[in-house]
């Protein structure tokens, strides 16, 4: 008998990125045939804040559409339903004005991104407001 060939991944069990290497990782390991492997999972959480049930996606900003982002507010700002937050600039028609990217509801503002290229649907901003206790309840 052969000693199996160890693999220890360490996952966040909510992570969407660590599902999609949890399924790369099994197609990686079919490939393997007749070599003995043993994947032991180490818990990991990300952000251990998060609620079991995951956070709003509403609370998440993306950017509309690709182009050259601008903050328009300092992290850790407070800010109000329809704040402007950030700007995507056109790279292919810069004499276009800007496509604005406002706040859906007030909160504080815990993540930003930096004056950066963006792709269409990238991550450019995440609220932080308050939740109704029985919620995570």
């Amino acid at each position: 008998m052969t000693t199996p060939f160890i693999i220890d991944v360490v996952s966040d069990v909510i992570c969407p990125w660590c599902f999609l290497g949890k399924r790369r990782l099994d197609k990686a390991i079919a490939l393997l045939d007749g070599i003995d492997i043993m994947v032991r999972w180490r818990p990991f959480a990300l952000d251990p804040a998060i609620p079991v049930e995951g956070m709003d996606r509403a609370d998440y900003l993306f950017a509309p559409e690709s182009g050259l982002y601008e903050n328009c507010v300092e992290l850790g700002e407070s800010v109000k339903q329809g704040d402007l937050l950030g700007q995507v600039h056109s790279l292919e028609q810069p004499d276009r004005d800007p496509i604005q990217v406002t706040a859906h509801a007030g909160g504080l503002l815990v993540a930003n991104r930096g004056p950066s290229i963006v792709g269409q649907g990238d991550c450019v901003a995440c609220l932080a407001h308050d939740v109704d206790p029985h919620t995570l309840a």
